[in-house]
């Protein structure tokens, strides 16, 4: 994946919380390299050169903190190749950039966020003196094997009825 990705208004705060994150950990790792693929991820093409976020916005905003967490714990030395950018949050693309635990009680997004990238250190710190050896074999499955289903709506149609009629 890779783009700038803009999160209209219509689209809820970043919410998963420590299930959900670890699911996508775990099944990810679980899928030893063989093909997996994430639930699908509904964008519509801006003027700009942007995809608009329709649906996917849980999914993508906690891979780019797997990216950030390997890439700050010096796991890997690159983080995500997409960026998200909040019509409605301001703050929160930077705040994805610096993860600051004090900041993460300024709002309910940041604390999510900041909630989710600590279950992903914990993940990742849960395997111990294996830990670079899980995170290379990880950021490998991220680029070869893990897919997304990419779905494209024209330009023409309305982002809040095609997000409308996405059943979760």
């Amino acid at each position: 994946i890779l783009g700038v990705f803009f999160v209209p208004a219509y689209q809820r705060g970043y919410r998963w919380g420590n299930d959900e994150v670890t699911r996508l950990l775990d099944d990810i790792w679980a899928s030893d390299g063989r093909t997996y693929y994430l639930q699908p991820v509904v964008v519509k093409q801006m003027n700009d050169g942007r995809w608009e976020l329709v649906d996917g916005q849980q999914r993508l905003t906690t891979l780019f903190l797997i990216f950030q967490y390997m890439r700050r714990a010096g796991l890997q030395s690159t983080g995500a190749g997409f960026s998200l950018h909040y019509e409605t949050r301001p703050g929160s693309a930077s705040y994805l950039e610096q993860l600051d635990e004090e900041a993460s009680t300024e709002n309910i997004d940041f604390w999510h966020i900041r909630r989710a990238y600590d279950c992903i250190e914990a993940w990742f710190d849960a395997f111990e003196h294996r830990k670079q050896f899980v995170a290379n074999k990880f950021y490998g499955y991220l680029f070869e094997t893990v897919k997304v289903i990419w779905y494209e709506a024209a330009k023409e149609v309305d982002s809040t009825t095609v997000a409308s009629l996405i059943v979760v």
